[in-house]
């Protein structure tokens, strides 16, 4: 039971640190659309499409292209893996291409009819290409992420999820130096088709002016 509580707590903490502090806001939208195909009941594949847009909606923000493969271990454990291309708009309608690969391994556990979904995730980011004088990197991170859900029924499915990360080869940064928490609703229209609509807020840390980033999601998810 205190477990949960400090979980709780940390959920609703991270959800609103930072209120009281000056620093910038910045509403934004996030939309996508995730398929995946179902190879045999462990292994499946999928591609996703993310548009984001920035300055209360008003710009584009990034686009992100999105391979991976999901396999399950355990009937409570999966891993899955991730090859994502992103375009960043930048000052001067300059577009910064960033290459991500990750590793994540997540485990389900439930109590009392609350699912808890435990997640850790490796990840190196570079930016640029390699031929290019701006290419930075690469940078590895380790997040780490906690949500609960509680099922109504067999298509109403909310959360709430909290995520920190880790640097682990940026000394100029915290060993926390962000910290992103959600409020997730999942509607399953059958076992092919979801909607999943979010409120997520995304807090940099260590940083002068940082900026928060409030974002109104929805995305769709088709399984074949």
């Amino acid at each position: 039971m205190n477990d949960l509580k400090c979980f709780s707590f940390l959920i609703i903490f991270s959800l609103f640190f930072g209120i009281s502090n000056a620093q910038q806001d910045d509403f934004c939208s996030w939309n996508y659309l995730n398929i995946r195909l179902k190879l045999n009941p462990e292994w499946s594949v999928g591609f996703n499409e993310h548009y984001l847009r920035k300055e209360n909606v008003s710009e584009r923000w990034m686009n992100i292209h999105d391979l991976y493969t999901t396999h399950s271990i355990k009937s409570w454990l999966t891993q899955e893996f991730h090859l994502r291309s992103m375009q960043v708009q930048k000052l001067n309608d300059h577009i910064e291409n960033r290459w991500l690969f990750y590793y994540a391994l997540e485990g389900k556990f439930k109590w009392h009819g609350i699912q808890f979904n435990l997640r850790t995730r490796w990840q190196q980011l570079t930016f640029e290409d390699h031929w290019n004088d701006q290419f930075k990197g690469p940078y590895y991170y380790h997040r780490y992420k906690v949500s609960i859900q509680y099922p109504f029924n067999y298509h109403i499915k909310p959360s709430i999820s909290c995520e920190i990360f880790n640097p682990l080869n940026r000394p100029d940064h915290l060993k926390i130096d962000q910290l992103r928490s959600s409020i997730n609703l999942i509607y399953r229209f059958n076992q092919n088709l979801s909607v999943d609509t979010f409120y997520q807020l995304q807090q940099p840390l260590g940083r002068s002016l940082p900026k928060r980033y409030f974002i109104l999601g929805i995305g769709f998810n088709l399984t074949l």
